[in-house]
């Protein structure tokens, strides 16, 4: 008859786990759910600007897609100011970073 202390049966009756390795783990497992960043071509570049800059004349409102590494992040609405000295652009209140753009439609049905 085998015991619990035999062969393999200390790990395997043992289901601690220090705090450290639990967050170890889901450090990993965020890790494994990072999206990479989109490299965007010159010609895309040039489109993202200028669509920022009609937007900000013309009232033209936007779907903006932003990166970020875990979600997808959409904004909508008309460009108020674009600071080229920042680098960032004001939708409504809150400022983004324009290195963040990955795309821009213009929200003429629902997005």
């Amino acid at each position: 008859m085998a015991g619990k202390l035999e062969g393999n049966g200390v790990w395997e009756s043992s289901r601690m786990m220090l705090p450290e390795h639990v967050q170890a783990l889901n450090d990993w497992a965020a890790e494994q759910q990072r999206m990479p960043r989109k490299q965007l071509a010159d010609h895309e570049l040039e489109q993202i600007n200028r669509a920022l800059q009609q937007s900000m004349r013309h009232r033209v409102p936007l779907c903006i897609n932003l990166y970020d590494p875990f979600e997808q992040l959409r904004v909508v609405g008309v460009v108020e100011s674009v600071s080229r000295l920042y680098g960032r652009f004001r939708v409504g209140d809150d400022w983004f970073p324009v290195e963040d753009i990955q795309s821009i439609e213009v929200d003429d049905e629902p997005c």
